[in-house]
């Protein structure tokens, strides 16, 4: 019988080397649910090492204190007969959901005293993510055609009305003509936005990569150059490292200028600052920007408080396009950028950017 199976498992030494190999979904517990092996699948979606968690009773993996006792009830014959739903933790205070079966071992084999519990992850959270970035590429193609087609004929009209103004007729013609020209520039810089917001992101691959201080500095000096006499500016860039790795360094980059093309496209008075400082915290980069001398009226504050949908907001508030594209690509980043208001002409942006693992 030495060639059975169930004598290659008996002795405590091979429980971690056989029972994980075998059922490599599997953590190994004893009969007071305290944990005697991990398979490596587990490890690896949990992010513990092997010896963080032997020893351990099951309740240091999951988020409910009552997971020992659900499993108790549902192994009560030997088997569960159906899975026990919960949230396990993660090395890194992070919660995964997952399904978890089990049975006593001595049912299959001589060996008792143990309990095989088999998790399975479950993918909602992360069909939900596909979904939603499959549903939002579908309407940055639907947005990106519209703009583009209806973009045509708005030209078209602008060229008419250009015509009218050459050979003008009645005065109240030209009132008409003058409205209609109005409405076609909004109508314009409103589809333009909306191209523009589509299209952010999209050319710019989510690839990670470093991300440089001193070649990050010049994209944003260059951006401030191209939109305002740098002279008029105080612009002032610190980071506390000369490189940042592990990040969207061109989405970054990208989310960056946006912020920036929001604040210079403002009502600005006299004295005008930018202070712009990255720093390393435990999860990522923490980027802050001080902004002075560009105003935001209490209505833009105010529509930048709303909660509609990303597209709608660009649509009434065409003026906030640059903000609401820094906006998307933290979507797609992971990123939290959050905004506060100081005074009319003084606000202050925060950017949380996290590093990410291969």
């Amino acid at each position: 019988m030495q060639d059975d199976i169930t004598y290659q498992l008996i002795t405590p030494t091979d429980i971690k080397r056989n029972l994980t190999s075998i059922f490599n979904d599997a953590i190994v517990v004893r009969e007071n649910f305290v944990i005697a092996a991990v398979s490596k699948c587990i490890l690896k979606i949990t992010g513990f090492e092997e010896h963080e968690l032997e020893h351990q009773p099951l309740n240091f993996l999951s988020a409910s204190e009552s997971l020992q006792t659900l499993l108790q009830r549902e192994l009560s014959n030997g088997f569960s007969a159906k899975g026990v739903v919960t949230s396990m933790r993660t090395r890194n205070s992070g919660l995964i959901t997952c399904e978890i079966t089990g049975f006593y071992l001595g049912l299959i084999s001589d060996l008792n005293g143990y309990i095989i519990l088999r998790v399975r992850q479950i993918d909602e959270i992360s069909l939900l993510n596909k979904q939603l970035e499959s549903s939002r590429k579908e309407l940055d193609e639907f947005i990106y055609r519209a703009a583009h087609d209806l973009r045509g004929p708005l030209a078209t009209i602008r060229g008419l009305v250009n015509l009218m103004k050459l050979d003008p007729g009645a005065e109240e013609t030209m009132k008409f003509v003058e409205m209609i020209d109005t409405h076609a520039i909004k109508m314009d810089d409103r589809l333009f936005g909306l191209h523009y917001l589509s299209q952010t992101g999209r050319a710019e691959q989510p690839t990670i990569g470093e991300l440089n201080s001193n070649l990050l500095e010049s994209s944003l000096r260059s951006t401030v150059e191209q939109n305002h006499a740098i002279d008029q500016i105080h612009f002032h860039f610190h980071s506390a490292k000369d490189s940042f790795k592990q990040v969207h360094d061109v989405l970054v980059t990208s989310m960056l200028n946006n912020v920036l093309l929001y604040l210079l496209a403002l009502p600005r008075t006299e004295n005008n600052h930018i202070y712009i400082s990255l720093r390393e915290t435990i999860d990522g980069i923490l980027v802050i920007i001080n902004s002075r001398g560009f105003i935001a009226s209490y209505q833009l504050m105010n529509a930048i408080r709303q909660k509609a949908a990303l597209y709608s907001n660009a649509v009434t508030y065409s003026q906030l396009v640059h903000y609401y594209a820094a906006q998307k690509i933290s979507f797609i980043t992971e990123s939290r950028l959050e905004i506060t208001t100081i005074r009319e002409d003084e606000q202050c942006f925060s950017i949380a950017i996290p590093y990410k693992h291969c």
